[in-house]
Order: structure tokens, then sequence, then C-alpha cells
């Protein structure tokens, strides 16, 4: 059964490897007359795509997506924010796979509906956990009541948390997210300061792909 599947995987690898094509810089015809040199380039190219592609595994569609979310992200900003045109924003923009693919993070709709969510729930919470600091039995109604549960054993989880962790673990647990209670931290801070969102941005992007960016 391994053995079947490798070969079913590497014609998988030799099928995206063919609509890959060699490398431009690699090509038989960017070079005349053929030389020992070019020739050798020319497998290197194939075969350094070929290792690539293998090595990425059963993440490869997760390295292309992450590279591809990447890359138009950068190219918008090259365009609204640095005012290029398409074709100068085209050529200058890098393409690069990921070192490895990120987190699972909520996608934009999702993440636009629990910030909502939390931003309701934060208030409340709050106004519990401030009112009944001292009597965790009232606090354990309270936050029954403001988050709609009766899960006893997850109320008493709740008591020693932060107001802004309970909303986020309960949101969580309550949209079936798999998404880390801190990326999730992070993402709203950086929704209310957006040039550190930005900067963050393309330094995430430069480290995960191991490339130099403005």
């Amino acid at each position: 059964m391994r053995k079947k599947l490798s070969q079913t995987q590497a014609a998988s690898d030799l099928a995206i490897l063919a609509k890959i094509g060699p490398p431009p810089s690699f090509s038989f015809s960017s070079r005349s007359p053929l030389t020992p040199d070019s020739i050798m380039n020319e497998k290197l190219g194939v075969a350094l795509q070929l290792w690539a592609i293998q090595k990425m595994g059963r993440d490869r569609e997760k390295y292309i997506e992450q590279a591809n979310r990447n890359f138009f992200a950068l190219l918008s900003l090259a365009m609204n924010v640095a005012k290029k045109d398409l074709i100068t924003a085209l050529k200058e923009t890098p393409y690069a796979l990921p070192v490895k693919p990120r987190l699972s993070q909520p996608d934009s709709s999702n993440f636009s509906k629990l910030k909502r969510e939390y931003e309701q729930l934060l208030p409340e919470v709050q106004g519990v956990k401030n009112k009944t600091r001292h009597n965790p039995a009232t606090q354990r109604l309270g936050l029954a009541e403001a988050l709609g549960i009766t899960d006893n054993k997850k109320i008493c989880r709740y008591l020693g948390m932060k107001a802004s962790d309970i909303v986020l673990h309960h949101l969580r647990a309550k949209h079936k997210l798999t998404v880390d209670i801190e990326m999730i931290h992070k993402r709203l801070f950086l929704e209310r300061h957006p040039m550190k969102e930005l900067k963050q941005f393309i330094t995430t992007i430069a480290k995960e792909s191991g490339v130099r960016l403005p």
C-alpha cells in the first residue's frame, strides 16, 4: 500500500512540475550555443523544483495558497500605498514560498463577525467581573447569563481569567475555531493600530518567506 501511495505521489509531483516548467533562467532557448554548463544548469533547475515540491509533502497546497495570499497582499500595498502602476508592481513584488505554512487563522469575513461579537460581549463580561470580584458564586451566575451558557465546569474555568480571555475562549468554542487565542488577541490589537498592522504584516511575510522586503 505504501509503495502504491508513493508511486501515486510521484506521479502527482511530476504532473505539477510539468505545469510549472523549467525556470526561465535555465531555459535552453536562452543559451546559444548549448554548452555542458547550460545543460547541467537546466537539469539542476528541474531537480530543485521537484525537490521543493516533494519537500512540501502533503502541505504543498497550503504553501502555494499562502504564497499567493502574501503576493497579492504585497501587490495591493505596492499599488494602493506606494502608488505604483500594475506592471511595475507585478515586476517588483517578490513571489516566495513560505519556509513553513502559517498556523490557521480566521478569514476576513469570519474575523469581522468575531470582532463584532467580541466588542458586544466584552463590556458585559467586564461589568460582571468588576461587580462580583469578591463573590465567585454571583460571578458564575453573571457570566452564565452574559455568555448564554449553562455548562458549570466551563464557567468555573472562566473565573480566574481576564474578561477579554473569557470572551475569546467563549467565542472560540462557540464557533469551533482552531485558531490560537493569542493570535486572535494580536489580530484585534493590530486592527486598532493600522500602521502597526501594516509593519507587522510586512515583517511576517518577510520572516516566513525568507526574503527581504522594503
